[in-house]
């Protein structure tokens, strides 16, 4: 099925610097992570990371250019003024947030078993290691998406995802991580709610394939991720019947949403387990 095109719009990041940079794009997420690879704007390469706190739609290119030049062409006060009256609209009636000792707390509360709370952790780990690369400003968030995204699975396996959204409604948290924490679930789960942003489309992909790569791992002589490859991992992940319950469905589609090839996210994946050894025996 042929995909629609993204609606256009227009940006303002916020360099390292304190600078800001105005642009246009089809594709925010993409456009986002390009200058903060350093494969964005000239003027963004050096400032790096950027992050974004303005962000304004557009009816098609055209205007999204236009829009862009009567941007630039004001004054670095309004520009700023731009921005504030954004974050204060984005802000305006936001849940509560946990912070990460408050989502372990909750996540105890709902989970006994150490296989659970482990796989909650390593996924937390691994979120967080992506959300340095990706997207730094929001690392905690990334973290706690990772932390809670199993909350029901053990008390309420048959309806996993949805007893979490109650859960977390009941709490006052706020819908972005609700949305976020539902979405690892889509088209697996009762409750169909799509990654969209592309931290949710991360949790997607790395969930099932944590897990798998953990599997493989612990058949190793030193059942560690210290001196796993790419190899071991393929070997396995083309055998259906092994780590079964690991849904090689989820992480090839999941690859698809993030537009990474398969073998870079399995090679990626390993490196963000490793860098949780020296917390996690993994």
């Amino acid at each position: 099925m042929t995909q629609q095109p993204k609606q256009p719009v227009v940006y303002i990041l916020q360099c390292r610097d304190g600078t800001l940079y105005t642009g246009w794009t089809n594709d925010i997420e993409k456009r986002l992570r390009a200058h903060n690879d350093g494969a964005g704007a000239k003027y963004t390469r050096a400032r790096r990371p950027v992050t974004l706190v303005y962000l304004e739609r557009a009816a098609d290119a055209a205007a999204a250019q236009r829009r862009e030049w009567a941007i630039k062409q004001l004054s670095r006060a309004q520009k700023a003024a731009l921005a504030a009256s954004y974050q204060q609209k984005e802000q305006k009636g936001m849940g509560k947030m946990p912070t990460m000792d408050e989502a372990q707390t909750l996540l105890e509360q709902y989970n006994k078993e150490p296989f659970h709370l482990r796989h909650a952790q390593i996924v937390s780990g691994v979120m967080r290691y992506f959300a340095k690369q990706h997207d730094p400003e929001h690392e905690e968030f990334w973290a706690v998406v990772g932390l809670l995204h199993d909350l029901d699975f053990e008390q309420y396996p048959d309806e996993h995802c949805v007893k979490t959204r109650e859960i977390m409604q009941s709490l006052g948290y706020d819908a972005s991580l609700i949305h976020a924490v539902a979405s690892h679930g889509y088209q697996c789960t009762p409750i169909d709610v799509k990654p969209e942003a592309y931290m949710e489309k991360m949790l997607y992909a790395v969930d099932e394939l944590t897990g798998l790569i953990g599997a493989v791992a612990i058949m190793r002589p030193s059942k560690s991720v210290g001196d796993l490859e790419l190899k071991s991992v393929k070997k396995k992940y083309k055998t259906p019947a092994f780590a079964a319950g690991c849904s090689r469905e989820v992480i090839a589609a999941g690859a698809d949403m993030l537009g990474m090839d398969l073998d870079a996210l399995i090679e990626q994946t390993i490196l963000a387990m490793r860098s949780l050894m020296g917390e996690l025996e993994i």
